[in-house]
This record gives C-alpha cells, sequence and structure tokens, in this order.
C-alpha cells in the first residue's frame, strides 16, 4: 500500500536518460520489453481442462510479442518431423496441426511471433533415456515418458538434426512466413531464434552431442536461413543462464562466437536466458555479453533476453530457499529488473516465462521433483508456493507479477525522461532516518527503483518499485525534480498501485490540489504516478 502527503504537479522539458554505453545525446523512448514464451493457446488442455485461451488477458496486460516455447509438442522438432530418416522436401512427412493453431492465435492476436526451432523440455525417462552421456534425471513412476501424442526420435536429438539436415528448418521457417497462407508475414514483424540452452550445464536436455558439433549446426542452419529467407531476423541460441555466470558456461559462449566468427556466420541477434532477482548479476550477463560479442565482431548484434524470470530468494525470517511466484515480491521483483533492463542500450527484446501457467507448476506430472506444491512460508517456498512460472494462472487468472507487467506496460512508447539515481531520495527506512539507503542493499538489490516517461501531450508517468522486505519513505517530490518535473496548483494524479485487495490486483486514487509531501512504500510495493494538467 502506499501513504501518500502529495499530490499536485507540473511537467516540464527534462534531457535524455543517458547511460555508460549511450553514444547519442537524442530523446528515447521506453522500449517494448513485453514478451511472454507460452500462450495465448493453452498448456496441455487436454491434461489441464482448466487452462484456457488467453489473448484477452494478454491484451490486458500489454503482451505484445510471444516465443513459441515449451508447448510440448507444438513447434517441437520430434513432433513436427517424427521421422528424421523421412524426406524433408516431402510435406507429407511432417506434422504441423498443432504448430499451425498455436501460430494462427498469436497472428490473430496481433502479437509478434518469435519462432523458436529445437526442442522443448524433455520430462520422465525423456530425460534419463535421452541422455547419451550420463543421467540428467531421475525418473519417477507418475511421470510420463513422452509428450502426449509425441513419441521422441531414438536417436536422440543432435543425430536426428544432422540425418535431416538444413532442409527441415527451411521448410518449417517458409511454412511460417508464408503471407498467402496466414494473411500476411508474421515473422517479419519478428524473430527465427536457432535453439534453447544448448549449454546446459551438466545436461543434454537439449543438446545431446559435443559443443563443437552444435556450433557446426549453427553454422550451417543460420547460413541456410539467411540465404532463403533475407527480411527475417535470424539469430539465437538462446544460452542457458550459466552462459554468463559461470566459467564453463563463458567458455561455451565465448567458443561458440569464436566459431561463428571464423566461418563468416552472419547473426541478426545473440539470445539469452536468466533467472535471478540480483540486478548486479543480471547487468554484469549483459556487459559481459556486449563486450563478448564486440570481441568477436559483432559489436552491432542487439541483445534479447528470450527466457526472464526470477530465481529462489531467502525467505524473509523463514531461513529457507523461497520463490515468490505468485506474491506480491514477485511483482515488485520483476519490475526491478524491467526498470535496469530499460538502460541497456543494446537489448532489442525481453520474454518472460512464462505468460500463463503451463508445465512448471506445482504437482504437474510434466516437470521435475522440486515442483510438488508443498507448504510455502515467507514470500514464496521451494516448491513454488502454489504458483507456477506464469504472469497468469493457466485459468487467465492475474497473478501480482501480472498486473505488475500491466503496470509497465503503461509507459511503453512514452519519451524517457533522465531522472536522478533513485535511493539518495529515501528518506527513512522502516521508519528510522537514514543518510545512506544507497548502502542498505540486500541479494544485489536496489532500495529502490524508477522509471519516467512523458507522452506528446505532455502527459508524465513514473513508475517506481520497492523490491525490499521493508518499509521505505521517499521524497516523490525530489525524484520528480531530479527529472524538471516541478509542482504546481492544479496539475491532476493519479496513482495506480498494485495490491491484493482487487481482482486484477491494483488499485487508483486520485487528487487535483495539495502539495508533494513523501510517500510511504511498504514492502514489495509497485505505482504508477500518472501527472496531467
Amino acid at each position: 500500500m502506499l501513504t501518500l502527503v502529495a499530490l499536485v504537479f507540473v511537467s516540464c522539458t527534462s534531457g535524455s536518460n543517458k547511460t555508460e554505453s549511450d553514444d547519442t545525446d537524442s530523446a528515447r523512448t521506453i522500449r517494448p520489453l513485453l514478451g511472454v514464451n507460452g500462450g495465448p493457446t493453452p498448456f496441455q488442455p487436454s491434461s489441464y481442462p482448466q487452462f484456457v485461451d488467453t489473448t484477452k488477458q494478454f491484451k490486458s496486460l500489454g503482451v505484445d510479442a510471444i516465443r513459441i516455447e515449451d508447448y510440448f509438442g507444438a513447434n517441437d522438432i520430434m513432433c513436427m518431423f517424427p521421422d528424421p530418416s523421412a524426406d524433408p522436401s516431402d510435406e507429407s512427412n511432417y506434422e504441423f496441426e498443432a504448430t499451425d493453431a498455436v501460430f494462427r492465435a498469436i497472428v490473430d492476436g496481433s502479437f509478434r511471433p518469435m519462432l523458436r526451432l529445437g526442442q522443448s523440455w524433455k520430462v520422465g525417462k525423456a530425460i534419463t533415456n535421452y541422455d547419451v552421456k550420463a543421467p540428467t534425471g531421475t525418473l519417477l513412476p507418475d511421470k510420463p515418458t513422452s509428450y502426449p501424442g509425441c513419441e521422441f526420435w531414438s536417436e536422440g536429438l543432435a543425430a536426428g538434426v544432422e540425418k535431416a539436415g538444413p532442409e527441415i528448418w527451411k521448410r518449417i521457417v517458409g511454412r511460417y512466413s508464408d503471407s498467402e497462407r496466414w494473411g500476411k508475414n508474421a515473422l517479419a514483424e519478428g524473430w527465427v531464434e536457432i535453439w534453447n540452452e544448448p549449454n546446459m550445464p551438466g545436461s543434454t536436455m537439449y543438446w545431446d552431442a559435443e559443443p563443437e558439433k552444435f556450433y557446426e549446426f549453427f553454422t550451417t542452419t543460420a547460413k541456410a536461413l539467411n540465404s532463403d529467407f533475407p527480411e527475417l531476423k535470424v539469430g539465437g541460441p538462446g544460452s542457458h543462464a550459466a552462459g554468463c555466470t559461470t566459467p564453463e558456461g563463458r567458455e561455451w559462449v565465448d567458443d561458440f562466437l569464436e566459431h561463428l566468427n571464423t566461418n563468416d556466420v552472419p547473426l541478426d541477434f545473440f539470445s539469452w536466458h536468466a533467472y535471478s532477482a540480483n540486478i548486479d548479476e543480471l547487468r554484469g550477463c549483459y556487459l559481459f555479453y556486449s563486450k563478448l560479442l564486440d570481441r568477436h565482431g559483432y559489436g552491432d548484434v542487439p541483445q534479447i533476453v528470450t527466457e526472464y524470470n526470477l530465481d529462489a530468494i531467502p525467505c524473509a525470517g523463514a531461513g529457507k530457499i523461497c520463490h515468490p511466484h505468485g506474491k506480491l515480491a514477485g511483482g515488485a521483483l520483476l519490475t526491478t529488473a524491467w526498470i535496469e533492463m530499460q538502460s541497456w542500450p543494446d537489448l532489442e527484446g525481453l520474454f518472460v516465462y512464462r505468460g500463463a501457467d503451463g508445465p512448471f507448476i506445482p504437482n504437474s506430472k510434466f516437470t521435475m521433483p522440486p515442483v510438488d506444491g508443498g507448504p510455502c512460508p515467507g514470500v514464496g517456498c521451494d516448491s513454488l508456493g502454489g504458483s507456477g512460472f506464469g504472469l497468469l494462472y493457466g485459468d487467465g487468472t492475474r497473478k501480482p507479477q501480472g498486473a505488475a507487467f500491466s503496470l509497465f506496460s503503461t509507459l511503453v512508447g512514452m519519451e524517457l525522461v533522465d531522472l536522478a539515481e533513485p535511493t539518495p531520495f529515501v528518506a527513512e527506512v522502516d521508519g528510522e532516518v537514514t543518510n545512506n539507503a544507497g548502502a542498505k542493499l540486500a541479494g544485489g538489490l536496489p532500495m529502490l527503483t524508477a522509471l519516467a516517461g512523458r507522452d506528446q501531450t505532455g502527459k508524465v508517468r513514473l513508475l517506481v518499485a520497492n523490491p525490499q522486505d521493508v518499509t521505505v519513505t521517499v521524497d516523490i517530490a525530489g525524484l520528480l525534480r531530479s527529472g524538471q518535473i516541478e509542482s504546481s496548483e492544479g496539475t491532476t494524479i493519479t496513482v495506480t498501485s498494485l495490491t491484493e485487495d482487487t481482482r486484477d490486483l491494483v488499485s487508483s486514487s486520485k487528487a487535483e490540489v495539495g502539495t508533494l509531501g513523501a510517500a510511504e512504500l511498504e514492502p514489495f510495493s509497485v505505482q504508477v504516478y500518472e501527472l496531467q494538467g
């Protein structure tokens, strides 16, 4: 909740929001980092009849792009091309029905598609049997051995795609870029991503051969697609989070980019994944990839985070590791990350994992033992605390993360207002005066984050988030003045807050007169201040 002693403003001009890596003084706009994984078609409705199409809900959140990933059948190469020994030039050897249904829903919903080439997460016996080197998981009796209606290739993934050759990818991309079939070439507005986490550590979940085999596969596939579809953005590889956080992962990415550069492979974007609430870690990954891309001759190539969500965080007072999914904390922590990522000039896109709940939910027969739905202390628990990774539940109901996403989306497209670092404007923490709020950090998180934008009519929106488990008193007037937004009589302010007290998890209040004082932001608060007049 928010306690305001503030309600009147007028907006003035402000400079651009510069970062160390900017090379221009021109004004920038707040970018639409509004992608999600999965949907709008429901995940495995035969197993989860309560799951629904979420087109309407995605629109209400502001979602504008969808990565086609983890449907467990649709857009999975082992399901789309069941026999890797078959002739890839023969259309009758493909099973496109499930993928067509997903793609049609994306096109009809006017979402930008990211067509991920490859295979989704594999489950049950598939995890152990699929690994040609060593077990990567534990077989549980109640876990399925394949996706419903889809058997995995017996020879494994790497051997199968090598046998089929690049023709299968050209056929798939050709189908989903066919403007006559879909009414437009939706992929021209989106992306084609080659693979998903081929460098998952200690696992052959997504690639079951040597790394060099993948580098060669990517080279052949990228060249073939760029030759046949020069109008499309083709990139990858959907690097696992370990690609920037472990020595082995960093070495893998270094070798991968060196191979691409040596073989003159075109790259329209570099994609990677992150599951972390730690802002320092996220920023470190972006800077690591930026430097590595530049070193290997890809300095102008944009980055896309094609999977992002939070990882486990310490439970407040519980002494356990917790997940903030389905909690107000999740909304505040995601908002903090979205604000941080606006300062990354080379970031072209962001896809939250995921839009609506799918395989990774408590007690799911499609996921591994850690997602077991046990009791949850604090802000979450190691079993996801009754919630999956989605911004929405499978039935379309909002979670706090989804409501926070909708608040963030209201600033997209606005001119970015240059604000000062917000933490010095924190006057009190849990009622105690502080002169050094910036020193009160936890888990790589700031005490306060803020983002402001202005539209062509002069309307200003200020997004603030408190990602900490403390109450902070903030000098909102001072923060706004740092962006040359001054108080004046007659300005209307509307404050929209993340809450658990309404169905859509947001509440609003409005006033027209008064003087701006301080605002108390309770733990894990997210608010948007809209100023007009």
